[in-house]
């Protein structure tokens, strides 16, 4: 795995949307060797994702007809993720001036509308980041050491989608490659996106809520648990505990159920 992350570093900075050279070898690394690459570690990633680790899919893309600035290879729960534009997964960007790359615990920046890519609106990326976030924080007690920030040096607005769909960095430096390191971040970033899968398998999945053709009710009534689950922690001591059968704000977060 170090040579072929080292030498999709070395070819970032020869970035063209053309199909030229460069990019047909950074493709082939990143669309079938390196996805062999971490496929060799299914193993221990599964043992990570735990019960989520039964049907990893790997994959990678360079871009669909010209070429992206962010070429990236994933990995995931099939069952959880089966398309990069759903879910959360972990997934490998290289900085676009080749200084390393860059391990992401995010989710998907954009949907598939009328047959087009439509990247999903900011504040819903920053929304279900924080989320993420949240969720991994209070499985771990800590996010390190994936607190890097998500700046790869995108300049297209697809790209730059990725970056701000990145929930969780861990930036390794081109000097710092190496298999036993990146190992070691792989399982971390796996565990932290089983924390993720178990709280969306709980229903606790914030995009859900945003989704205005479901209507939910407040399905505790307890305030502790308003207050653990609360998107806006700044107006924590405001919450009052709401009847059963009343409305949740899709802003605020509750825990709740879907009704139809």
């Amino acid at each position: 795995m170090r040579d072929t992350l080292r030498r999709i570093c070395e070819l970032q900075p020869y970035y063209s949307s053309k199909n030229t050279p460069e990019m047909q070898e950074r493709g082939r690394l990143v669309r079938q060797v390196l996805t062999e690459d971490i496929r060799a570690l299914r193993v221990l990633l599964s043992a990570a994702l735990g019960e989520f680790g039964h049907d990893i899919l790997v994959e990678g893309s360079d871009g669909i007809g010209r070429k992206t600035e962010l070429a990236w290879t994933r990995f995931c729960s099939e069952e959880m993720s089966p398309r990069p534009t759903d879910g959360f997964y972990v997934v490998l960007h290289f900085s676009t001036d080749g200084s390393g790359v860059n391990i992401a615990v995010g989710c998907s920046s954009s949907k598939f509308h009328n047959g087009y890519s439509v990247v999903l609106p900011p504040n819903e990326l920053d929304n279900r980041c924080e989320w993420a976030r949240r969720v991994v924080l209070e499985d771990r007690g800590s996010l390190e050491p994936f607190t890097d920030p998500s700046d790869f040096g995108a300049r297209a607005k697809l790209p730059q989608s990725f970056e701000r769909a990145s929930a969780l960095v861990k930036k390794v430096a081109y000097a710092d490659i190496e298999d036993d390191v990146m190992e070691r971040h792989l399982i971390e970033a796996a565990e932290m996106l089983r924390a993720i899968y178990a709280a969306q398998r709980q229903g606790r999945e914030l995009s859900r809520l945003t989704k205005l053709s479901w209507k939910y009710s407040i399905s505790h009534v307890r305030p502790q648990i308003f207050a653990k689950d609360r998107v806006l922690g700044s107006m924590q001591k405001s919450v009052k505990p709401l009847k059963c059968g009343q409305w949740a704000s899709p802003r605020i977060g509750y825990v709740c159920k879907a009704i139809n």
